[in-house]
């Protein structure tokens, strides 16, 4: 009796999972029952009453397959052919715009495999159980399938296959668990995927993209799947990168898809990004995760990383996988024959922007905002987020001889040959996935004596795209009988050139000097003085603020630069009225834009921006402006590659700013500061 008892129990449970999982489906089919033909669909999903919203074409763009190849950054060189075997076009794009939080992380496009539209991935996220039925190629169950085969010529040096991605998917978190999970594989030199008709387990023979148990990349990973995904998509994965074991001197086939698991409905989604080839001796098949997204992985962080049989002890040094970090290594030119004179960082500059950063509006998952900037300036340098006062034993930080210039300049350019020749010599290898490679010298060359330094950004075309290799150079500015540059002119120029690694722009989006709506450290008036805040200067950041843009032909006096009344501190700026008339105002809320005394006109046409006469600006048109800290690029350069033969510019075109330049730019006096606002500015720093 027991035993049959325990019988229908069973028997009961069984019935009940086979009654839930049919209504499941059922609902999902009558989702897609739902909507409307083909020829009617709306861009979403029915139920969102207010209509399809626009989509700009800069967002996400139809691409051959081999613009999709080339947009993940896949060398033309080593592309033999690439297909999208059938698949439906509308299923594949190419983005040049940030989105998903993580792409694009290197250069500046993605690839964008989907087994929806591919475009609807940058629309906002207010339906959950978006759809799109693909036509063109699908599964051996009928579902859609949207793949992408890279034939690939492996070069002779490496043994290492790369790429970043992320998943996003609108089975989360209905159906997680279930077996209508989408699912995205990438498979070497073999093309068999099929699914099990009865339990929906995908078989992908040379599927990479695992996670650490061996699973498939669906939302039900182990990597976890997190909810504002910054895409159309209810969930999304942290990101990721596959790494598979390649023959050198070989071909090589990979297979890459996205495809609907159990049925068509509900669209998933993989952002494909920063291919790139290697040299590692521990280089496995699987995919490793990047919590935070800083372009460290997770493995890293925690365990340290080893390049060359060289170990780097991250975690020693502070490295967290769920918070941001930073890792700049400083070399500084020694005595240059007067007494004192060396171009050692001044530990209270260095100090004021790792708080600086600590104080960023940049969220984690750990709850906390900031980025932990790590310096590393020699063994008594201060190791503030590692395990000890200082970097001691792990500091690599050199003092290098003192020479006038680094290297040279001509007609084209900075030459990087001298910087290699020192950093060659002075930066381990091991740690060029890791640090920002920085020297600070006398000067960048003979010619641009004066200039405050250098980041090893490419052309204006992949300015943006960030870099790791960068020079402050203020031998020429101190004032006798001062030995060294202030301070401030140090901490400014630091986080400036940083900030060019880190992709940023003299004008935010671009290379526009001397916006008043631009309060950043980047913008040349406020790079050695700091922002101006509650009626006092020396507040080194990067822009938090998208502010209005400018119209500079119909400017409001009334509005001033826009500044929302949710900021309480007193905000200033620098302006013009006329070429080398810089004009300052401690309070930008309102602003005489066509200095006539008041602030109270409206419909002003004035070029505010004009500049000095070493920039000058003739035209007026529209300032934008830019939030610097949500737009960084961590993985510039050489960084979050190890064992890849990146190659970084051997010339870049000389832009910062001179001693001389600087001195063009008013400092504010005393007297022109008013009465103390009741605002005082502390930022938050968190130890």
């Amino acid at each position: 009796m027991k035993n049959r008892k325990q019988l229908l129990f069973i028997l009961s449970v069984l019935i009940i999972l086979i009654l839930v999982l049919g209504l499941s489906r059922t609902g999902r089919e009558n989702a897609r029952a739902q909507e409307p033909a083909p020829a009617d669909i709306p861009l979403r999903q029915p139920g969102n009453v207010d209509g399809p919203r626009p989509l700009g074409p800069e967002e996400v763009n139809p691409a051959t397959p081999a613009q999709l190849a080339q947009a993940m950054g896949v060398p033309s060189s080593d592309l033999i052919s690439a297909s999208i075997m059938g698949s439906d076009p509308q299923g594949t794009g190419v983005s040049d715009s940030s989105l998903g939080h993580w792409f694009p992380t290197g250069g500046n496009s993605f690839a964008i495999l989907a087994t929806g539209r591919a475009e609807h991935a940058a629309r906002p996220n207010d339906s959950g159980s978006h759809s799109w039925a693909l036509s063109g190629l699908n599964n051996n169950l009928g579902d859609d399938l949207v793949r992408l085969h890279l034939e690939l010529r492996v070069p002779a040096a490496v043994n290492c296959l790369n790429f970043d991605f992320a998943f996003y998917s609108e089975e989360f978190p209905e159906f997680v668990g279930t077996g209508f999970n989408d699912t995205f594989t990438a498979q070497l030199n073999n093309s068999n995927l099929t699914v099990d008709g009865g339990t929906f387990i995908v078989n992908a023979p040379g599927n990479f993209a695992f996670d650490s148990q061996n699973n498939i990349i669906s939302v039900n990973t182990v990597f976890n799947v997190f909810e504002n995904t910054g895409t159309t998509y209810d969930g999304g994965t942290p990101l990721l990168r596959a790494s598979t074991s390649v023959n050198p001197n070989s071909n090589a086939d990979i297979y890459l898809s996205v495809q609907d698991v159990g049925d068509s409905v509900f669209d998933s989604a993989v952002f494909l990004d920063r291919f790139f080839w290697s040299q590692d001796s521990s280089c496995t098949g699987g995919a490793s995760v990047d919590t935070d997204g800083d372009g460290l992985l997770d493995d890293w962080e925690t365990d340290g990383l080893t390049v060359d049989g060289e170990f780097v002890d991250l975690p020693a040094m502070g490295a967290d996988p769920q918070h941001k970090d930073i890792f700049v290594e400083i070399d500084f030119m020694g005595n240059g024959g007067a007494p004192m004179h060396n171009h050692a960082p001044d530990p209270d500059a260095i100090q004021e922007i790792v708080d600086a950063f600590d104080n960023a509006p940049v969220s984690n998952p750990d709850g906390l905002s900031g980025v932990h900037l790590h310096v590393d300036f020699g063994p008594g340098s201060p190791l503030t987020w590692g395990s000890a006062a200082t970097w001691g034993a792990l500091s690599e930080g050199n003092g290098l001889g003192h020479a006038a210039n680094i290297s040279t300049c001509d007609d084209s350019g900075f030459s990087w040959d001298g910087f290699d020749t020192l950093k060659n010599s002075n930066f381990e290898d091991s740690r060029e996935a890791i640090f920002h490679y920085n020297i600070w010298g006398h000067s960048m060359c003979s010619s641009k004596s004066g200039t405050s330094g250098s980041s090893r950004n490419g052309s204006s075309a992949t300015f943006g795209e960030g870099a790791s290799d960068f020079i402050v150079s203020l031998g020429e500015w101190p004032e006798p009988p001062a030995l060294n540059a202030t301070e401030d002119q140090q901490a400014g120029t630091f986080m400036h050139e940083l900030g060019h690694n880190l992709g940023l722009r003299h004008g935010g989006p671009d290379h526009d000097l001397w916006k008043p709506n631009y309060l950043s450290v980047m913008n040349y008036s406020f790079q050695t003085r700091g922002l101006m805040i509650n009626s006092t200067e020396g507040h080194f950041d990067y822009s938090r603020y998208d502010l209005p843009n400018l119209v500079e032909f119909k400017l409001n006096e009334a509005k001033g630069i826009g500044i929302p009344t949710a900021i309480k501190n007193t905000i200033g700026t620098r302006y013009f009225c006329g070429q080398d008339n810089m004009q300052i105002d401690w309070d930008a809320r309102t602003v005489d834009w066509n200095c006539d005394g008041d602030a109270t006109d409206n419909g002003v046409s004035r070029n505010i921006n004009e500049g000095v006469w070493w920039s000058n600006d003739s035209t007026v048109d529209t300032l934008t402006t830019h939030n610097d800290w949500i737009n960084l690029v961590f993985s510039g350069g050489a960084i979050g590659a190890p064992g890849a033969d990146i190659q970084l510019p051997k010339e870049s075109v000389v832009i910062d700013i001179t001693k001389e330049q600087d001195d063009d730019i008013p400092s504010a006096s005393n007297d022109d500061i008013p009465s103390a606002s009741n605002d005082v500015f502390i930022p938050f720093v968190n130890r």
